[in-house]
Protein backbone atom coordinates (compact mmCIF):
# COMPACT_ATOMS: atom_id res chain seq x y z
CA UNK A 1 0.00 0.00 0.00
CA UNK A 2 1.40 3.73 -0.92
CA UNK A 3 0.66 6.23 1.25
CA UNK A 4 0.94 10.36 0.39
CA UNK A 5 2.18 11.50 3.97
CA UNK A 6 4.94 12.71 5.69
CA UNK A 7 8.02 10.43 6.50
CA UNK A 8 9.01 10.97 9.86
CA UNK A 9 11.55 9.30 12.08
CA UNK A 10 10.32 9.47 16.06
CA UNK A 11 12.89 9.45 18.36
CA UNK A 12 11.74 8.17 22.35
CA UNK A 13 14.21 8.21 25.51
CA UNK A 14 12.75 7.98 28.74
CA UNK A 15 9.45 9.66 27.56
CA UNK A 16 10.60 12.42 25.81
CA UNK A 17 9.93 12.20 22.16
CA UNK A 18 11.29 14.25 18.67
CA UNK A 19 9.99 13.84 15.36
CA UNK A 20 12.25 14.63 12.98
CA UNK A 21 12.07 14.65 9.11
CA UNK A 22 14.11 13.01 6.37
CA UNK A 23 15.73 16.98 6.47
CA UNK A 24 16.69 16.62 10.53
CA UNK A 25 13.64 19.03 10.83
CA UNK A 26 12.06 18.82 14.39
CA UNK A 27 8.35 18.70 13.65
CA UNK A 28 7.71 17.85 17.24
CA UNK A 29 4.95 20.19 17.44
CA UNK A 30 3.09 20.01 14.41
CA UNK A 31 2.28 16.03 16.10
CA UNK A 32 1.56 16.75 19.22
CA UNK A 33 -1.29 13.82 19.82
CA UNK A 34 1.36 11.28 18.31
CA UNK A 35 3.97 12.44 20.94
CA UNK A 36 1.89 11.98 23.31
CA UNK A 37 1.29 8.32 22.50
CA UNK A 38 4.56 7.81 21.79
CA UNK A 39 5.81 9.22 25.39
CA UNK A 40 3.52 6.58 26.48
CA UNK A 41 5.49 3.31 25.26
CA UNK A 42 7.16 1.45 28.02
CA UNK A 43 10.60 1.11 26.13
CA UNK A 44 13.81 3.04 27.65
CA UNK A 45 14.50 4.23 24.02
CA UNK A 46 13.01 3.97 20.52
CA UNK A 47 13.80 5.26 17.25
CA UNK A 48 10.66 4.74 15.00
CA UNK A 49 10.74 5.32 11.33
CA UNK A 50 7.32 5.64 9.28
CA UNK A 51 4.86 7.56 7.12
CA UNK A 52 2.30 9.58 9.26
CA UNK A 53 -0.52 9.83 6.76
CA UNK A 54 -5.04 11.23 7.04
CA UNK A 55 -6.79 8.72 5.68
CA UNK A 56 -10.28 9.43 4.18
CA UNK A 57 -13.43 7.00 5.62
CA UNK A 58 -12.67 5.10 2.34
CA UNK A 59 -9.12 4.32 3.70
CA UNK A 60 -7.00 6.42 1.07
CA UNK A 61 -4.64 8.75 2.36
CA UNK A 62 -5.15 12.70 2.09
CA UNK A 63 -2.34 14.87 2.18
CA UNK A 64 -3.96 17.94 1.62
CA UNK A 65 -6.37 17.19 4.88
CA UNK A 66 -2.66 16.03 6.41
CA UNK A 67 -0.86 19.40 5.42
CA UNK A 68 -3.91 21.11 6.85
CA UNK A 69 -3.72 19.22 10.14
CA UNK A 70 0.25 19.34 10.65
CA UNK A 71 -0.16 23.64 9.76
CA UNK A 72 -2.87 23.94 12.50
CA UNK A 73 -1.12 21.98 14.92
CA UNK A 74 2.34 23.64 14.34
CA UNK A 75 0.06 27.38 15.20
CA UNK A 76 -1.59 26.14 18.27
CA UNK A 77 -0.08 27.39 21.43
Amino acid sequence: MKLDGYRVAARTERGKVRMLTRHANDWTPRFRPIVAILAELPVKAAYLDGEIAVLTAEGVSDFGALQEAAAMAGHAR
